[in-house]
């Protein structure tokens, strides 16, 4: 019935009536299969698109970090002077103990030792390291935590003086890196993490809360417990650990990091390198905190529309365009689009901390006139289909 109603109402319209409800017809139907398209194959692209963007992590890519790697590649570096990071490199304990009673003579502000040293040695190199640990009051020490399934979590590793040196001499942070997988790569940082007796803070929300305590207040005050990474165009002053005594003005009042750079156990993808040290992506963090650099996502529905926006202006191109060069302009139309999406993706990133998942506006860019081309076929079907029905009614009718 109702589709009778509808032939009727065609049949009343103007030819230029029924020309536009047939390009809207279509436009519509082109547009919604181009959709179905991108939802299935938005994964396998975001996979073969981190080959075209050198993603560190080749089976974990966002377009999201398309932007980190091209901010990071511009010419523009910015120091952190607020952070020194030691590496430790090989050292033991007790090179390690004498290294940070040296930087305690420096005075500085905070001090963060990012190993977890969760078995006794011996009595002489352990007696150096809590001689070490002692001379530096409120030192953050790491804890790695054990999640039970539910995003509650548990003490898994802590050194093996946890039990025995309580605050103020020491202060503890989760050292965990927020990750699916070992090989996932790391975006984020966490703020505190749920266990059974409250809350246990993270490794960097911990040093940003003894270094700059209205920086801490104001990342609790967002009441989001994860956090973006801002990794590109950063440095650090590195220096090594037989070189503290040479470099003891520029720990003065400053945030002392301890790691090793070169630990392969310790290596993580991130947006902008695919082997990053964990003491240097706690760094990134942290100073992603104390800039109060707050990046919000776009709504899924918000990356949805735009798709749908771009994809109905390209099928309804391809069904009125009627220019010589039609082909061609819908290609560079394509072009054109891919550019202005990326350059507008890029701005609002750098300039607005807003991360805009491109991922199904660039599917519809690349699947809107693919679609078109399986609906024309269709159609082209359907009436072949239509034609051979009508020549066998006409041959049934003449033997009739």
């Amino acid at each position: 019935m109702a589709v009778k109603l509808m032939k009727r109402y065609i049949e009343t319209l103007s030819p230029a009536k029924k020309r536009v409800l047939m390009i809207a017809t279509r436009t519509l139907l082109t547009t919604a299969l181009a959709l179905i398209l991108s939802l299935l194959l938005a994964e396998p692209f975001s996979m073969s698109t981190s080959s075209i963007f050198s993603s560190p992590e080749k089976n974990d890519f966002q377009m999201t970090d398309m932007f980190a790697q091209i901010a990071d590649q511009r010419p523009v570096r910015v120091l952190d002077d607020r952070l020194v990071i030691v590496n430790i490199g090989l050292a033991d304990r007790q090179k390690i103990g004498e290294a940070l009673q040296l930087i305690s003579l420096c005075a500085p502000r905070a001090v963060a030792l990012d190993i977890n040293f969760k078995d006794t040695l011996n009595a002489e190199a352990d007696n150096a390291l809590l001689e070490g640990l002692a001379a530096n009051p409120g030192i953050i020490l790491p804890l790695a935590l054990a999640d039970d399934g539910r995003g509650i979590f548990s003490i898994a590793a802590s050194p093996f003086f946890y039990d025995d040196i309580k605050e103020p001499a020491v202060r503890y942070g989760a050292a965990n890196l927020p990750a699916k997988s070992a090989k996932a790569t790391i975006r984020e940082y966490v703020v505190d993490y749920k266990t059974d007796g409250g809350k246990i803070p993270s490794f960097v929300t911990q040093i940003a809360q003894a270094y700059d305590p209205v920086a801490a207040r104001k990342l609790r005050d967002r009441k989001e417990n994860l956090g973006v990474t801002a990794y590109h165009s950063r440095e650090y002053k590195i220096i090594g650990i037989d070189d503290i005594e040479d470099n003891a003005e520029q720990l003065s009042d400053k945030i002392v990091m301890l790691g090793a750079l070169d630990d392969a156990s310790d290596m993580h993808a991130t947006p902008v390198n695919a082997y990053m040290a964990g003491v240097l992506i706690h760094a990134h963090a942290l100073s992603t905190i104390l800039d109060g650099i707050w990046y919000r996502r776009t709504p899924p529905a918000f990356d949805y529309m735009i798709a749908i926006v771009i994809c109905l202006v390209i099928t309804c191109l391809s069904f009125t365009l009627h220019a010589k060069f039609k082909g061609l302009i819908l290609r560079l139309l394509q072009v054109l689009m891919v550019i202005i999406a990326v350059r507008i993706g890029y701005g609002i990133f750098i300039d607005s901390n807003i991360l805009f998942n491109f991922t199904y506006t660039f599917l519809i860019i690349a699947f809107g006139l693919f679609a078109v081309d399986i609906y024309n076929g269709l159609e082209e079907i359907v009436k072949i289909i239509n034609r051979k029905i009508s020549n066998r009614k006409s041959k049934n009718n003449q033997y009739a």
